[in-house]
Protein backbone atom coordinates (compact mmCIF):
# COMPACT_ATOMS: atom_id res chain seq x y z
CA UNK A 1 0.00 0.00 0.00
CA UNK A 2 1.05 3.46 -0.63
CA UNK A 3 1.02 6.44 1.59
CA UNK A 4 -2.36 9.15 1.14
CA UNK A 5 -1.38 12.55 -0.11
CA UNK A 6 -3.31 15.25 -1.32
CA UNK A 7 -2.36 18.03 -4.19
CA UNK A 8 -3.81 21.52 -4.06
CA UNK A 9 -4.11 24.07 -7.00
CA UNK A 10 -5.37 27.36 -7.18
CA UNK A 11 -6.70 30.11 -9.82
CA UNK A 12 -8.00 33.22 -9.50
CA UNK A 13 -11.29 34.49 -10.97
CA UNK A 14 -11.93 38.05 -11.68
CA UNK A 15 -14.89 37.30 -13.93
CA UNK A 16 -16.44 34.62 -13.76
CA UNK A 17 -16.72 32.45 -17.51
CA UNK A 18 -19.74 33.20 -19.54
CA UNK A 19 -20.97 29.31 -19.91
CA UNK A 20 -19.39 26.56 -18.13
CA UNK A 21 -15.93 25.98 -16.80
CA UNK A 22 -14.37 22.98 -17.26
CA UNK A 23 -11.14 21.37 -15.52
CA UNK A 24 -9.41 18.94 -17.46
CA UNK A 25 -7.87 15.68 -15.58
CA UNK A 26 -5.58 13.09 -17.10
CA UNK A 27 -7.54 9.97 -15.50
CA UNK A 28 -9.57 11.56 -13.06
CA UNK A 29 -10.66 8.55 -11.63
CA UNK A 30 -7.40 7.91 -9.18
CA UNK A 31 -8.71 10.67 -7.26
CA UNK A 32 -11.10 12.21 -5.27
CA UNK A 33 -11.52 15.88 -6.52
CA UNK A 34 -12.68 18.79 -4.59
CA UNK A 35 -13.68 22.34 -6.17
CA UNK A 36 -13.76 24.92 -2.84
CA UNK A 37 -14.38 21.79 -0.76
CA UNK A 38 -17.40 20.57 -3.14
CA UNK A 39 -16.77 16.83 -4.62
CA UNK A 40 -16.61 16.88 -8.49
CA UNK A 41 -17.08 13.84 -10.91
CA UNK A 42 -15.99 13.65 -14.09
CA UNK A 43 -18.18 13.41 -17.06
CA UNK A 44 -18.24 11.46 -20.27
CA UNK A 45 -16.43 13.86 -22.32
CA UNK A 46 -12.40 13.93 -23.00
CA UNK A 47 -10.36 17.28 -24.73
CA UNK A 48 -7.38 16.31 -26.64
CA UNK A 49 -6.64 13.05 -26.16
CA UNK A 50 -8.44 10.45 -24.19
CA UNK A 51 -6.75 10.39 -21.18
CA UNK A 52 -7.96 14.35 -20.64
CA UNK A 53 -11.25 14.15 -19.37
CA UNK A 54 -13.70 16.65 -18.60
CA UNK A 55 -14.70 17.78 -14.90
CA UNK A 56 -17.88 20.70 -14.85
CA UNK A 57 -17.00 22.92 -11.97
CA UNK A 58 -19.01 25.10 -13.55
CA UNK A 59 -21.18 25.14 -10.07
CA UNK A 60 -18.20 25.05 -7.89
CA UNK A 61 -16.07 27.72 -9.36
CA UNK A 62 -16.60 31.35 -7.88
CA UNK A 63 -14.75 35.14 -8.38
CA UNK A 64 -11.61 35.19 -6.79
CA UNK A 65 -9.30 32.86 -5.41
CA UNK A 66 -10.71 28.91 -6.21
CA UNK A 67 -8.68 26.21 -4.80
CA UNK A 68 -8.65 22.25 -6.38
CA UNK A 69 -7.90 19.68 -4.15
CA UNK A 70 -6.99 16.04 -5.70
CA UNK A 71 -6.73 13.11 -2.95
CA UNK A 72 -5.21 9.82 -3.82
CA UNK A 73 -3.22 6.99 -2.76
CA UNK A 74 0.56 6.99 -3.85
CA UNK A 75 1.70 3.63 -5.78
CA UNK A 76 2.67 2.42 -8.35
CA UNK A 77 1.23 3.87 -12.08
CA UNK A 78 0.09 7.00 -10.47
CA UNK A 79 1.72 9.82 -12.38
CA UNK A 80 0.92 13.72 -11.56
CA UNK A 81 0.05 15.83 -14.28
CA UNK A 82 -0.76 19.26 -14.91
CA UNK A 83 -4.60 20.22 -14.58
CA UNK A 84 -6.40 22.47 -17.43
CA UNK A 85 -9.14 24.92 -17.33
CA UNK A 86 -11.07 25.89 -20.33
CA UNK A 87 -14.06 27.77 -21.02
CA UNK A 88 -15.11 30.87 -22.58
CA UNK A 89 -12.38 33.13 -20.65
CA UNK A 90 -9.46 35.16 -21.19
CA UNK A 91 -5.88 35.60 -18.73
CA UNK A 92 -3.90 37.89 -17.41
CA UNK A 93 -0.78 38.03 -15.82
CA UNK A 94 2.54 40.32 -15.68
CA UNK A 95 4.33 41.00 -18.46
CA UNK A 96 7.94 40.18 -17.87
CA UNK A 97 9.54 40.89 -21.66
CA UNK A 98 10.28 39.18 -24.88
CA UNK A 99 13.97 37.17 -26.42
CA UNK A 100 15.02 35.54 -28.89
CA UNK A 101 16.92 32.42 -28.89
CA UNK A 102 20.11 31.23 -30.85
CA UNK A 103 17.64 28.98 -33.04
CA UNK A 104 15.46 32.16 -34.37
CA UNK A 105 12.65 31.77 -32.28
CA UNK A 106 11.00 33.96 -30.01
CA UNK A 107 9.81 33.73 -26.17
CA UNK A 108 7.82 35.62 -24.04
CA UNK A 109 8.08 35.58 -20.78
CA UNK A 110 5.10 36.51 -18.15
CA UNK A 111 4.86 35.80 -14.35
CA UNK A 112 1.97 34.67 -12.54
CA UNK A 113 -0.64 34.62 -11.12
CA UNK A 114 -3.19 34.18 -13.87
CA UNK A 115 -6.22 35.53 -13.68
CA UNK A 116 -9.17 34.56 -15.56
CA UNK A 117 -11.01 37.69 -17.27
CA UNK A 118 -13.85 38.34 -19.08
CA UNK A 119 -13.00 38.15 -22.95
CA UNK A 120 -12.42 41.21 -25.13
CA UNK A 121 -15.36 42.20 -27.47
CA UNK A 122 -13.14 42.36 -30.65
CA UNK A 123 -9.75 41.23 -31.87
CA UNK A 124 -7.22 42.61 -33.73
CA UNK A 125 -5.23 39.60 -34.33
CA UNK A 126 -1.95 41.08 -34.34
CA UNK A 127 -0.51 39.23 -30.71
CA UNK A 128 -2.80 37.31 -28.95
CA UNK A 129 0.14 35.76 -26.49
CA UNK A 130 1.15 39.07 -25.41
CA UNK A 131 -1.51 41.57 -25.86
CA UNK A 132 -5.12 39.56 -26.15
CA UNK A 133 -5.60 37.60 -23.45
CA UNK A 134 -4.92 34.10 -24.51
CA UNK A 135 -1.67 32.89 -23.54
CA UNK A 136 -2.02 29.44 -23.09
CA UNK A 137 -5.02 29.12 -26.71
CA UNK A 138 -4.29 25.87 -28.56
CA UNK A 139 -6.60 25.69 -31.48
CA UNK A 140 -8.14 27.67 -34.42
CA UNK A 141 -8.89 31.16 -34.20
CA UNK A 142 -11.04 33.30 -37.03
CA UNK A 143 -10.99 36.80 -37.41
CA UNK A 144 -12.88 38.45 -39.81
CA UNK A 145 -12.99 42.30 -41.28
CA UNK A 146 -15.29 43.95 -44.59
CA UNK A 147 -12.60 45.40 -46.34
CA UNK A 148 -14.00 48.01 -49.41
CA UNK A 149 -12.73 48.19 -52.63
CA UNK A 150 -13.32 51.12 -55.12
CA UNK A 151 -11.92 48.76 -57.95
CA UNK A 152 -10.51 45.49 -58.50
CA UNK A 153 -7.87 46.24 -61.39
CA UNK A 154 -4.63 44.47 -61.33
CA UNK A 155 -3.36 41.67 -59.21
CA UNK A 156 -4.15 41.96 -55.45
CA UNK A 157 -2.01 40.17 -53.07
CA UNK A 158 -2.95 39.72 -49.03
CA UNK A 159 0.54 39.67 -47.22
CA UNK A 160 1.69 39.00 -43.59
CA UNK A 161 4.56 40.29 -41.79
CA UNK A 162 5.90 38.10 -39.21
CA UNK A 163 3.48 36.31 -38.57
CA UNK A 164 3.39 33.92 -35.95
CA UNK A 165 0.80 30.70 -36.52
CA UNK A 166 1.17 26.98 -37.33
CA UNK A 167 -1.08 27.61 -40.70
CA UNK A 168 -2.93 30.50 -42.59
CA UNK A 169 -5.74 30.07 -43.85
CA UNK A 170 -7.52 32.95 -45.99
CA UNK A 171 -10.70 33.24 -47.20
CA UNK A 172 -12.75 36.43 -49.11
CA UNK A 173 -16.48 36.09 -49.39
CA UNK A 174 -16.54 31.93 -48.57
CA UNK A 175 -13.45 30.88 -51.06
CA UNK A 176 -10.65 29.94 -49.74
CA UNK A 177 -6.94 30.38 -50.95
CA UNK A 178 -4.18 28.23 -50.53
CA UNK A 179 -3.02 27.42 -46.96
CA UNK A 180 0.08 29.16 -45.93
CA UNK A 181 2.75 27.57 -43.63
CA UNK A 182 5.99 28.85 -44.95
CA UNK A 183 7.36 32.42 -46.00
CA UNK A 184 6.65 34.21 -48.28
CA UNK A 185 3.50 34.79 -46.14
CA UNK A 186 1.55 36.11 -49.39
CA UNK A 187 -1.52 34.62 -51.02
CA UNK A 188 -3.10 36.34 -54.19
CA UNK A 189 -6.86 37.22 -53.49
CA UNK A 190 -7.58 38.60 -57.47
CA UNK A 191 -10.10 36.23 -58.45
CA UNK A 192 -12.05 36.76 -55.16
CA UNK A 193 -11.95 39.80 -54.49
CA UNK A 194 -14.64 42.84 -56.03
CA UNK A 195 -15.27 46.69 -56.08
CA UNK A 196 -17.45 47.26 -52.94
CA UNK A 197 -17.92 45.20 -49.61
CA UNK A 198 -15.74 42.07 -49.39
CA UNK A 199 -15.28 39.82 -46.33
CA UNK A 200 -12.08 38.86 -45.74
CA UNK A 201 -11.22 36.00 -43.24
CA UNK A 202 -7.89 34.59 -41.96
CA UNK A 203 -7.79 31.97 -39.83
CA UNK A 204 -4.99 31.26 -37.90
CA UNK A 205 -3.92 27.24 -36.43
CA UNK A 206 -1.74 27.17 -33.47
CA UNK A 207 0.44 24.50 -32.01
CA UNK A 208 0.20 22.78 -28.81
CA UNK A 209 3.64 24.67 -27.86
CA UNK A 210 1.67 27.12 -25.31
CA UNK A 211 -0.66 24.87 -23.91
CA UNK A 212 1.52 21.87 -22.46
CA UNK A 213 5.21 23.63 -22.46
CA UNK A 214 7.54 23.38 -21.48
CA UNK A 215 7.20 26.44 -19.36
CA UNK A 216 9.83 26.97 -17.51
CA UNK A 217 12.63 26.34 -19.79
CA UNK A 218 15.46 29.50 -19.29
CA UNK A 219 15.83 30.58 -22.59
CA UNK A 220 13.44 28.66 -23.91
CA UNK A 221 13.63 25.31 -26.05
CA UNK A 222 15.32 24.77 -29.11
CA UNK A 223 14.63 22.61 -31.88
CA UNK A 224 12.87 19.56 -30.25
CA UNK A 225 11.27 19.25 -27.55
CA UNK A 226 11.56 16.02 -25.31
CA UNK A 227 11.21 15.02 -21.24
CA UNK A 228 14.72 16.86 -20.30
CA UNK A 229 12.98 19.69 -21.14
CA UNK A 230 10.69 20.13 -18.38
CA UNK A 231 12.89 18.90 -15.58
CA UNK A 232 16.00 20.53 -16.52
CA UNK A 233 16.69 22.23 -12.99
CA UNK A 234 19.31 23.72 -14.12
CA UNK A 235 17.36 26.11 -16.39
CA UNK A 236 14.38 26.09 -14.43
CA UNK A 237 12.38 29.53 -14.41
CA UNK A 238 9.63 30.41 -12.09
CA UNK A 239 8.55 32.60 -15.07
CA UNK A 240 6.35 31.24 -18.00
CA UNK A 241 8.25 31.02 -21.38
CA UNK A 242 5.53 30.78 -24.21
CA UNK A 243 5.71 31.37 -27.75
CA UNK A 244 4.11 34.34 -29.48
CA UNK A 245 0.90 33.31 -31.90
CA UNK A 246 -0.91 36.20 -34.05
CA UNK A 247 -0.71 37.74 -37.45
CA UNK A 248 1.18 40.55 -37.02
CA UNK A 249 0.92 43.22 -39.80
CA UNK A 250 -1.10 42.53 -42.51
CA UNK A 251 -1.65 44.58 -45.74
CA UNK A 252 -3.58 44.19 -49.08
CA UNK A 253 -1.11 44.72 -51.77
CA UNK A 254 -2.20 46.00 -55.32
CA UNK A 255 0.21 44.98 -57.99
CA UNK A 256 -0.24 47.75 -60.72
CA UNK A 257 1.13 50.35 -62.11
CA UNK A 258 0.72 53.84 -59.54
CA UNK A 259 0.06 51.83 -57.13
CA UNK A 260 1.62 50.71 -53.77
CA UNK A 261 1.40 48.55 -51.27
CA UNK A 262 -1.33 49.90 -48.49
CA UNK A 263 -2.59 48.11 -45.17
CA UNK A 264 -6.20 46.65 -45.14
CA UNK A 265 -9.00 48.74 -44.20
CA UNK A 266 -12.05 48.02 -43.37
Amino acid sequence: MGAPFALRYVFDVADLPRGPLTLVVERPERFRITVNGQVVQPGEGYWRDISFRCVDITGAARAGRNQVVLESVFGTGLELESLYLIGDFAVTAEYVGQAGHLHGQTFDYFRGPFVLIAEPQSLTGADLTRQEGYPFFAGRIVLRQTVTLEDVEGRSFLEFDDPHAIVLKVRVDGRQAEPLILPPYRVEVTGALRAGANQVEVEMVSSLRNLLGPHHLRGGDGDGVGPDHFENEALWTDDYTLVPFGLGRVSLVRRQSGLVPRPMTG
